[in-house]
């Protein structure tokens, strides 16, 4: 089965608090302020967004995905291995294991950009954005 690149697999929710925690853990507000929005949309209530910015969730199995995830990027080298089982056993596929740490990665390279081109928090108005991001 082929999924599209735009949807795959993972819940709108999973990748907001992906999201959430990368750019909390690289320091950038913009980022951080987008991915709110977005997890609001997804319906992530307030304290699980904040849960979120610490690589945690209440839902275990978000805990669990979440928590491999931390090692993950924390880590020089691989995690240790019972957190990719401990995923694993809370029912999350290797595919969307998978599509999690390729969400790192692309929020990582998100927070990279925005951090190195100074965006601000408050994207409402076009007019701080600098005229590159405003595009």
């Amino acid at each position: 089965m082929r999924h599209e690149l735009r949807g795959g697999v993972l819940p709108a929710a999973t990748r907001a608090r992906i999201a959430l925690a990368v750019a909390e853990d690289r320091g950038d507000p913009y980022s951080i302020a987008q991915h709110a929005k977005t997890a609001r949309t997804a319906g992530l209530g307030l304290d699980e967004i904040s849960r979120a910015r610490s690589w945690s969730s209440a839902d275990p199995r978000e805990e669990a995905l979440l928590t491999f995830l931390k090692a993950l990027f924390e880590v020089d080298g691989r995690p240790a291995h019972h957190l990719l089982e401990e995923a694993r056993e809370v029912d999350w596929s290797d595919e969307e294991i998978l599509e999690a740490v390729a969400q790192v990665a692309l929020n990582e390279f998100q927070s990279l950009m925005a951090n190195a081109a100074a965006l601000p928090q408050d994207q409402s108005d076009p007019s701080v954005l600098p005229s590159a991001a405003a595009a």
